[in-house]
């Protein structure tokens, strides 16, 4: 699966795959009317995208997209063998655990449907410029202000971007309908993060590359995941070799 991008193009924003987006940079180097290309991407910690994108696509399992997808999507076993209850929070981090335990046995499905993109590695990116041998002018490490800090960053890394002053002023055009946690399965993904029990510590497991490749996150990499990375530090180096 691609992940989708967004970028400046003959003055607009496009939205296109962010394969083709590189592929057309690509084929237009020797074009000396092209401009520098410039490569950002915006971040966030890594085991909070990861509980955030969980929660988006509970919402959309269990919400309104639910009814309009019903029988389109193939869906993780974990969605079956522990069925969503309104009033049970133990099963509510039941349920997250399950979704973990299909991730960590590789389940096909997180592979083959688009709505698990919501949990993939923030680094996926790095490997999808890798083969068009670029790289991150740089990154916006947290998405607070990032209405402001976007413009500011561009402007002041990028040659030849536009100034801060003539860029338009940005706004938050609205909030998923999962950022409400209607079905109280946010809360319980980050009451199972917040046990620091074999959940926890696998989560540090998936992210470790994420943390390896964006240094500059606010809060660092959380004390529980050094302590993993301290124990397991030389599998992760060899899969970091391997890969």
């Amino acid at each position: 699966m691609e992940e989708v991008s967004e970028y400046f193009h003959m003055g607009g924003i496009r939205k296109i795959r962010l394969s083709k987006a590189l592929q057309e940079i690509k084929n237009n180097e020797l074009n000396p009317s092209f401009p520098k290309v410039c490569i950002y991407t915006a971040i966030r910690d890594p085991i909070s995208h990861f509980l955030s994108g969980y929660n988006e696509i509970e919402t959309r399992l269990l919400g309104s997209w639910n009814k309009t997808n019903s029988g389109k999507r193939e869906i993780a076993p974990y969605h079956f063998r522990v069925p969503y209850n309104q009033t049970s929070p133990g099963l509510h981090r039941k349920r997250f655990r399950g979704f973990v335990e299909d991730l960590l046995l590789e389940t096909p499905v997180f592979g083959r449907e688009v709505m698990y993109l919501h949990i993939s590695a923030m680094s996926r990116v790095l490997i999808d410029l890798k083969k068009y041998n670029y790289t991150l002018t740089g990154y916006i490490p947290e998405l607070q202000n990032i209405t402001s800090a976007w413009p500011a960053f561009m402007a002041s890394t990028c040659p030849n971007f536009y100034s801060v002053e003539t860029i338009p002023s940005l706004h938050i055009g609205g909030q998923h309908k999962s950022s409400s946690d209607l079905f109280g399965l946010y809360a319980a993904a980050k009451q199972v993060w917040k046990e620091s029990g074999p959940f926890s510590r696998a989560l540090c497991l998936l992210h470790a590359f994420d943390y390896a490749c964006f240094e500059n996150l606010p809060d660092g990499i959380p004390f529980l995941c050094q302590s993993v990375y301290q124990d397991h530090a030389n599998q992760i180096i060899n899969v970091g070799k391997k890969d």
